[in-house]
């Protein structure tokens, strides 16, 4: 079976394909919403639940940049 075009988009805007960015940015503003010092694994992944990503797609190198943009580094 092969994909089509639109399942692919779906894919990619989860990060099936890799966090981006615009991933990034994403969860970064449902998780400024929330306005909390201390952001736990259940926040986090509520976070992305809201920007359509799935949190198990995030590396360590791409919790680091969320945590820099949080940071406004």
């Amino acid at each position: 079976m092969g994909f089509e075009p639109w399942m692919l988009a779906v894919m990619d805007d989860a990060g099936f394909n890799g966090i981006t960015d615009e991933h990034i940015r994403r969860v970064a503003g449902e998780l400024q919403k929330i306005d909390r010092a201390y952001i736990d694994l259940q926040t986090f992944d509520r976070a992305c639940y809201a920007a359509g990503i799935d949190p198990e797609n995030f590396t360590q190198e791409n919790l680091n940049e969320l945590e820099d943009v949080l940071n406004g580094d």
